[in-house]
């Protein structure tokens, strides 16, 4: 198969298209390949980077302002140039048919311009900056011409003036700007400096301002100002005497003045060598002739004050007010000086001895004493009975009057102390304030010199050896004034009774850490307690219960007698029933008769043949079954000592609950260290004292007891512990 190639044939700046078919020895279908004609559009905008719309692609002019495009045979359309900031001439052109090159199709760039103006408020005033740096007329107003997109700063400026504000800055502009105004201000200029003092008056300068602290200065003058400068204070000459300026144009810094006071002389004698003149400058001392002179500045005012310990001056001083000359003869004269000294010791007739002639206090225990200047001695009051505060007073070189040269007097006073042994111990009949002992049972009290008196220990509930002690005329410390106390008794007592007012002997009463007793025939007992002793007491006795269970004392301070109790004695139940052969028999009466024949309870079969009876605790009878037309066999049963519920002739068993285990003992308590560990505890109700010494420990119902083998025993402090048993000496191993 053959095959041809389609070339493409330039000629005369146009293409033309040739087709040439591929003949193919099988003849089969060619495709065609196509180019298509193109025209250059060309020319000049005459600034670079205008961008041609309308052209295809993007086309902007180069740096030489030229531009061309490539457009297809045939293009139509419109170009128009553009680039921010100018106008072209012409705006566009339109292309209705290109079919061939179009050069030179040029364009003529015309810059934007926009106006910038304002008022300044003064003419004259250069606007650096705008083209052309124009200056604003009569009216202060101003205008400059500025192309699309200037950028500058605007500056104002005038000699001697400055402009708020001082510039303003501008970004691209691309529209007219209106009143872009300034304010202007005259420029000042500042002289300052220091006179060396403070108000000194700088006349000559704006306002004459008068210098601060330091002698410091400062104020501002206009631009171009003149004058002269004088400082001026009274009593002053400065260097130099003034300064003189022409036409500032600049700060003027340091314009400093030396400033130098004017003195004078005060002279004289004060009669005397060595005397000081207060208040003089320097304070000069007076010569060997007395003579004295001091120098002092131009309007020197004060008091002056000749003084020389032990002597005073006439006049006793001198006040000058602004001295403007020297000023001689200003003489004193002195005298030797005389001092006081006095005060009060509280009470007439105390002799003060040591001041000259030891005088006597006389009404109000007032005294006074002159004495010569430089006096030295020691004074101590005196008088008996007493004592003084301070006891004494030494004066060395006395140098003023003392006034005021007070004591204080107290009379002599002992101390009365001992021992009650017992705290809260009122000890009457000693002076002042209630005495009553302290915790630790020690007493102090304070008496006056020579007091007598009879002091009575008291407190209820205790008895004292001795009951008073007689004191005569004290005239020293009484220590180891000390009293015996001895606790007194108090008596529970009363009687146990049953419920039918019969006397019931044999109770056991308990009471807390106070003992116990026994009830007689009559059912009577009696306690003895010590005074203030507070806890319960306890009726116990097998097979009765008591109301009260127990009674309850606040601290006991009288004999509590009827302290009574009433015994209930305790009640059994005996349970059975009546048949013949398996059938229960109902309606059977059934009678508890007693050894002694007393019948104590009655009552009847039910449905069932069941009956149950009451009888009290001990008792000791039978039980006989009754029923018309019936015989029993055996005709009773008889009962021993009954002290727990029967039921079908056997005991019932109590049901009990476990023991509580013992409480912790108390802290206090002792116990025995050579205790058995393996020892078994015992619980039981705490009816009688153990045989055999034991520690008890108190739980809520029932006394827990451990028996100790082994000595040694020792009484214990424990409050859980009865005083009548006994505990051991150390530390019981763990429960």
């Amino acid at each position: 198969m053959a095959r041809k190639k389609i070339r493409r044939i330039l000629s005369g700046g146009a293409i033309a298209l040739c087709i040439v078919l591929f003949c193919f020895v099988d003849i089969s279908v060619q495709a065609f390949e196509a180019v298509k004609i193109t025209y250059t559009i060309s020319g000049s905008a005459g600034i670079s980077g205008v961008t041609m719309r309308g052209l295809p692609g993007s086309v902007v002019t180069d740096q030489s302002g030229y531009y061309s495009a490539t457009v297809d045979y045939g293009w139509k359309g419109t170009v128009t140039p553009y680039k921010e900031g100018f106008t072209f001439e012409p705006a566009s052109k339109t292309y209705p048919k290109v079919t061939a090159d179009m050069t030179n199709e040029n364009y003529t760039p015309t810059p934007i311009t926009y106006t910038i103006s304002g008022k300044v408020d003064m003419e004259g005033v250069v606007m650096n900056g705008l083209p052309g740096n124009p200056v604003t007329g009569s009216d202060g107003s101003y205008s400059a011409t500025v192309e699309y997109g200037w950028q500058g700063v605007i500056t104002p400026a005038k000699e001697g003036y400055t402009f708020k504000p001082a510039s303003k800055e501008f970004p691209p502009v691309k529209s007219n700007l209106q009143n872009i105004n300034f304010t202007s201000e005259k420029m000042t200029l500042l002289i300052a400096g220091s006179a060396g003092e403070a108000g000194i008056m700088m006349k000559g300068l704006p306002n004459n301002p008068v210098t601060g602290q330091g002698g410091v200065y400062s104020v501002k003058v206009d631009y171009g100002w003149s004058g002269t400068v004088t400082p001026t204070k009274e009593g002053y000459q400065f260097s130099p005497p003034e300064t003189t300026y022409t036409n500032v144009t600049e700060n003027q810094s340091n314009q400093d003045y030396t400033a130098t006071i004017l003195t004078y002389t005060i002279s004289g004698t004060a009669g005397m060598a060595g005397v000081k003149m207060k208040g003089l400058p320097g304070e000069p001392v007076t010569d060997l002739n007395g003579y004295y002179s001091a120098v002092v500045d131009y309007g020197f005012s004060g008091t002056v004050e000749p003084t020389m310990d032990g002597y005073t001056f006439t006049p006793a001083s001198k006040i000058y007010t602004k001295v403007t000359s020297d000023r001689m003869n200003e003489n004193y004269s002195a005298e030797m000086v005389k001092l006081t000294i006095a005060g009060t010791v509280g009470q007439e007739g105390v002799v003060m001895n040591g001041l000259p002639d030891n005088p006597v206090t006389g009404p109000g225990g007032k005294y006074s004493v002159t004495v010569d200047y430089g006096w030295s001695n020691t004074v101590t009051p005196t008088k008996e009975g007493y004592k003084f505060t301070p006891e004494s007073k030494p004066y060395v070189a006395v140098t003023k009057d003392m006034m005021n040269e007070n004591y204080t007097s107290s009379k002599i006073t002992y101390i009365i102390s001992g021992s009650t042994t017992v705290p809260g111990v009122t000890l009457k009949g000693l002076p002042g304030r209630t005495v009553v002992s302290d915790q630790s049972g020690m007493y102090s009290a304070s008496v006056e010199y020579g007091w007598s008196g009879t002091v009575t220990p008291a407190k209820d509930g205790y008895d004292f050896n001795p009951p008073s002690i007689q004191y005569d005329n004290v005239l020293g410390d009484q220590t180891n004034q000390s009293y015996t106390p001895t606790l007194q008794k108090r008596i529970v007592s009363g009687q146990i009774l049953s419920q039918k007012g019969q006397p019931v002997s044999d109770v056991y009463i308990l009471a807390d850490q106070a003992g116990s007793a026994t009830t007689g025939p009559n059912g009577e007992y009696e306690l003895t307690v010590d005074y203030g002793w507070l806890g319960k007491i306890t009726p116990t006795r097998e097979g009765y219960t008591f109301n009260p269970p127990t009674k309850q004392y606040s601290p006991v301070t009288n004999d509590q007698t009827r302290q009574n109790f009433t015994a209930v004695v305790k009640t059994f139940t005996i349970t059975d029933s009546v048949i013949i052969g398996n059938t229960p028999i109902p309606g059977v009466m059934i009678t508890a008769k007693s050894s002694d024949g007393t019948v104590d309870d009655t009552t009847t079969t039910d449905a069932k043949g069941t009956f149950k009876v009451s009888v009290p605790y001990g008792w000791t009878g039978e039980i006989i079954p009754t029923k018309e037309g019936l015989q029993f066999n055996p005709p009773s049963q008889s009962y021993t000592n009954i002290t727990t519920d029967m039921e079908g002739g056997q005991p019932v068993l109590m049901k009990t609950p476990p023991p509580t285990p013992p409480t912790p003992r108390p802290a206090t308590a002792t116990a025995c260290s050579t205790c058995d560990p393996a020892c078994t505890w015992t619980p039981a109700p705490w009816s009688t004292p153990p045989t055999a010494p034991a520690t008890r420990i108190s739980t809520v119902a029932t006394w827990w007891w451990r028996p100790c083998p082994t000595p040694p025993w020792a009484p214990t402090a424990s409050p859980s512990i009865s005083p009548t048993s006994r505990a051991c000496s150390a530390p019981m191993p763990a429960w």
